[in-house]
């Protein structure tokens, strides 16, 4: 798992972290200290290029999935923002079986691509300084790319997932201990291995299974706030690799 980490927030707060106990005894004192930012974590994930098996092909679950970690001001405003993509493919036959390697390590698009991770620095960076009414209004054309002049040329991004993410993120955003001059950190480890062949007993499934953390550290490296999720999307087929998942539907 790679952590991609922030640190446009500001000057370090000097002072260690203390304040972990305040979550159970009185969640809004967290809120009324000076300099407290919310932590939020967002994801949008669709499985709608999945296609079944034929005599000539492979079928084939594929999981897109956008996450972003933001921290958020007491007015409303992004002060920081990471984000990241997973693209996985889970390939199975006309036999019922997974023909992906199911031990292999599935990378994010930030961790393989320079270039992608160029445009998806960019688009985060724009999101900084911006409300979450800001961020919904961020346009996006009928194929999932950016229209605003000042993003249009970011044409790897899966624009439609990625403002989703925010958005997500900035709506969840909570006060669980960070505070300006905190740095944040966005990390994803996705695997398949949960995924298996079908049988007379059941059917088969492709199951990209990613774990997402968000995290903020203080000047000493200690976390101040932490927020953990998953996204498990699993693509169901039959014994001829027919899918059998309706893929409309979002995870």
């Amino acid at each position: 798992m790679v952590l991609l980490l922030c640190t446009s927030c500001g000057a370090f707060r000097k002072e260690s972290a203390k304040n972990a106990y305040l979550v159970k005894e009185d969640p809004t004192l967290l809120e009324q200290e000076e300099g407290a930012l919310k932590t939020g974590l967002g994801t949008f994930t669709t499985v709608d290029r999945s296609f079944g098996a034929t005599e000539d092909e492979n079928g084939m679950g594929e999981a897109n999935a956008s996450v972003a970690a933001v921290l958020v001001d007491k007015q409303g405003i992004v002060i920081c923002c990471k984000v990241d993509c997973t693209d996985t493919q889970v390939l199975f036959s006309k036999n019922d079986e997974i023909r992906s390697d199911e031990s292999a390590a599935y990378l994010s698009l930030w961790e393989e691509s320079s270039d992608w991770r160029e445009q998806a620095d960019t688009f985060a960076s724009y999101c900084e300084g911006k409300t979450l009414e800001e961020i919904r209004k961020i346009s996006v054309d009928e194929d999932g790319r950016f229209e605003e002049k000042t993003l249009a040329g970011l044409k790897d991004l899966n624009a439609t997932g990625l403002v989703r993410a925010v958005t997500d993120a900035v709506e969840n955003a909570e006060y669980l201990g960070a505070h300006e001059g905190d740095r944040l950190g966005l990390g994803m480890q996705t695997s398949i291995a949960n995924s298996f062949d079908a049988s007379a007993e059941r059917n088969g499934q492709a199951q990209p299974y990613s774990n997402i953390t968000a995290v903020t550290l203080n000047e000493e490296n200690q976390v101040t706030s932490c927020i953990l999720d998953a996204i498990q999307a699993k693509i169901s087929f039959d014994r001829k690799g027919k899918l059998i998942s309706d893929i409309s539907l979002p995870v």
